[in-house]
Parts: C-alpha cells; structure tokens; sequence
C-alpha cells in the first residue's frame, strides 16, 4: 500500500554529484559560447541565448547590422565569426540534455523515498538490525567480512566503521 506522503530516508549521492558534474560542464560551454559571442552582440535575452547560440547571435546581428535578409555564412564572412567553432560548443553544450541552465528550471532532487508500507517496515526493521550492529563497532567489519547475506540491503561504512542502510536497495523492493 502507497504511503500517503513519500518519507526521505537518504540522497543517491552518485547521482547528485554526476548531475553536479554535468551542470559546470555545461556552464563551461555556456560561458565559452557567451565569451565569444559577446564580441559581436550585447546579450539581452539569457534564455533565448541558451536554446540556440547561434540562432540569437545571427538575429540579434542582423538587426544590429539592418541586414534582415542576409545569409547565415555570408554574414558569418563579414564580421569574422566562426560558424564551426559556435556548433561545436552548442554541440557540447546540448549532450548535457539531463541539466537545464535556465531561469526558469529547478534543481534535481537526488532525494531516495520511501513511497509504500512495505518498505516503510523493511526500513524499520534494518534500523534495528543496524543498531544491533553497531553497538559493537569491533565485529560489524567482521560480520560484514564473514557473511553477505545483507550485502544489498545493509552496507559497511569502512570510515566510521558501522552499518549502514542502502536506501537505494529499500525503495527498489515494491511489494
């Protein structure tokens, strides 16, 4: 049975710091485009910028230029402007699709939940088992060296020397 409200039990923090990752990747390519692009028009308009570099800066030229029915090359070949070098840092800037850099975009939730019952007790029930464990620091390493029956639910925190709980684990039995 569906919980009413998803309770938060961790954050997968593989994911939360590949998203991070690809965000400055990203930016890195954003501000590579705007650099270079900024030496041909003034900016105004952010988000419309980051859909297509190359689409804005060649209308916003245009209009600068009063030029409105040139070429995309033959206006490329007066002022001096690398067509290649702005498609490949769109390209670069595009793989990161999972990322979003505009205003009006939100930040990812890396959040693990709890959304059933079922799950909710299998949390419960290795919270105690956890707890058990780590009441004597000096045998949770052996016990996790001599047995791997908990070795998808349970992990070993080899730093603190502890049990822990795999929400990751949690959240993917259903039942």
């Amino acid at each position: 049975m569906k919980l009413k409200k998803p309770v938060k039990i961790g954050e997968n923090e593989l994911a939360a710091s590949t998203y991070a990752l690809h965000k400055g990747k990203k930016l890195q390519h954003y501000n590579l485009a705007k650099e270079y692009c900024s030496k041909f028009i003034e900016i105004a308009e952010e988000d419309k910028f980051k859909y297509d570099f190359l689409k804005y800066t060649f209308d916003e030229s245009k209009v600068k230029m009063n030029l409105p029915y040139i070429e995309q090359k033959e206006w490329a070949k007066i002022i001096g402007f690398d067509l290649l070098k702005l498609q490949q840092i769109q390209k670069n800037y595009d793989t990161f699709s999972n990322v979003s850099l505009l205003s009006t975009a939100t930040e990812a939730d890396h959040s693990i939940y709890l959304t059933t019952e079922h799950q909710q007790k299998l949390h419960l029930h290795l919270q105690k088992i956890v707890s058990v464990l780590n009441e004597k620091p000096e045998f949770t390493c052996l016990f996790f060296n001599v047995t791997n029956q908990f070795t998808n639910c349970l992990k070993y925190d080899s730093i603190e020397c502890k049990a822990i709980i795999n929400p990751i684990w949690i959240c993917s039995q259903l039942n």
